[in-house]
């Protein structure tokens, strides 16, 4: 799939959009100004691996997230196209498309043939390098609503970066994911702050047998001088019906068997809070959050047919400053306890990266972070990784963008975490290829982001 037709299409219809274009005044939408909005975010690059090939990244398998800084192996291309269609009433009304892609190093999308069929170009494992476009955003939304408290309803396909999800910059962690297919609307105005609501269900599962949620969340509750609360409320179930189809055509078929229902999987839930707090340590902010959640997704069975729910606690803290005019940091940590299947699952998190202003556009960033996992019954992984990175940006100010970073990453870990590399995804199935038979490695190279 060639994604630059695409594009030149779109800028092409937002040039033609700018146009004012006046209705006739007895539509709907009377005199609308048609207005488009692009933007997005993009993170692309390469590297070498130290004992020779390409760069590999490094997590345990175990852990939620890794350290990004200098640790990515993947390309992610966002570019977000957003439509103002409509006016009435004092509401806007919007379109909004993304044609996005993600894609891991080494992970596999499509095989492509050519011929004479050559074994080392068409081998299974490898497959077109192209990077397939795929529409992960598509819905309608209106702002504004009169009756609604000011708020936004919406349809469709919708995604994590207009969810209201809570993200750790250092890590990349989406503490809330209330992306989905499905319909809700947002920012309510309250007397305690602005509410949202949702109903997700994605319409590809089976037809007898669904799983839906209903996110809800309360933000901007202002309980201290110096900071907010939010509260993020999930609850999930099952939508289930008998199987009635039958296959018999004739009358010498032997007759159907009795209907078949889905095993009835419980209800889940999740709960997530959240303290943000202004000007606390080195006058920077902190966020605090305890998240739990249950839910039964997987229909993880025991040996007596017991449907078990996979649970998660959640401890952290977050902290982002400024030690003088030239030097940001950020600091993390975390503590999440899993059970499943009746077996306990500790992971600790802690690391912290600085960012330094150097001159002009040029900085200079370091990153340490420390994982470990302690799995019922075995024996505790732990990995530490350090990174180095001077980076090119297009601005003095740490989130200025776009960012050329020339980076090397040294990574330790124990037996323990060199023995399961590889049950992770692609990427630590690919350090383990590089490193399995080493406690350490190290990868440099040079990668592009940016957001606009």
């Amino acid at each position: 799939m060639k994604i630059v037709p695409l594009f030149v299409a779109m800028v092409v219809a937002s040039t033609l959009t700018t146009v004012h274009a006046q209705e006739d005044s007895d539509k709907p939408g009377a005199k609308i100004d048609k207005m488009f909005d692009f933007s997005g975010y993009l993170r692309a690059g390469t590297g070498i691996n130290l004992r020779g090939g390409a760069q590999v990244c490094f997590k345990l398998p175990a852990a939620d997230t890794k350290y990004r800084l200098g640790n990515e192996c993947d390309y992610v291309i966002e570019p977000h196209f957003d439509a103002r269609v409509a006016e009435y009433e004092g509401s806007d009304w919007h379109i909004h498309v993304l044609p996005g892609v993600y894609r891991a190093w080494g992970e596999t999308e499509f095989v492509t043939h050519q011929r004479p069929f050559d074994p080392l170009r068409n081998s299974p494992n490898r497959d077109s390098d192209s990077l397939v476009a795929r529409f992960q955003q598509a819905y309608v939304y209106g702002k504004k609503m009169q009756g609604l408290g000011g708020g936004t309803v919406w349809a469709g396909r919708r995604g994590i970066a207009q969810d209201g999800g809570l993200r750790l910059g250092i890590t990349d962690h989406l503490l809330e994911d209330y992306g989905g297919d499905g319909f809700g609307v947002d920012e309510i105005k309250t007397r305690l702050g602005k509410l949202s609501l949702a109903f997700l269900l994605d319409g590809r599962d089976e037809a007898n047998d669904s799983r839906y949620r209903l996110p809800m969340r309360l933000t901007g509750i202002k309980n201290v001088r110096s900071g907010e609360l939010s509260v993020y409320l999930s609850l999930s179930g099952q939508l289930r019906s008998s199987d009635n189809f039958c296959q018999v055509k004739l009358p010498s078929d032997p007759p159907c068997d009795p209907p078949e229902t889905p095993e009835k999987v419980p209800s889940g839930l999740a709960l997530g809070i959240y303290q943000t707090l202004k000007k606390t340590f080195f006058g920077g902010n902190t966020l605090l959050g305890f998240r739990y959640d249950e839910d039964y997704e997987f229909d993880i069975v025991d040996e007596i047919g017991t449907v078990k729910p996979t649970e998660n606690t959640r401890f952290l803290i977050q902290h982002s400053g400024s030690w003088s005019r030239a030097t940001t940091y950020d600091l993390l940590a975390q503590y999440r306890l899993k059970t499943r299947q009746g077996q306990d699952s500790d992971w600790f998190s802690i690391g912290g990266r600085t960012d330094t202003h150097i001159s002009g556009p040029y900085r200079l960033l370091v990153e340490v972070g420390h994982d470990q996992v302690k799995p019922d019954g075995a024996a505790t992984q732990r990995m530490t990784k350090f990174t180095v990175a001077g980076a090119m940006s297009a601005g003095k100010h740490p989130w200025s963008r776009p960012t050329l970073r020339l980076f090397a990453t040294h990574t330790i870990w124990n037996e323990a975490a060199r023995l399961v590399l590889n049950e992770g995804w692609v990427n630590e199935a690919r350090a383990k290829q590089v490193y399995g038979d080493k406690k350490a490695g190290t990868s440099i190279g040079v990668q592009a982001e940016t957001w606009w």
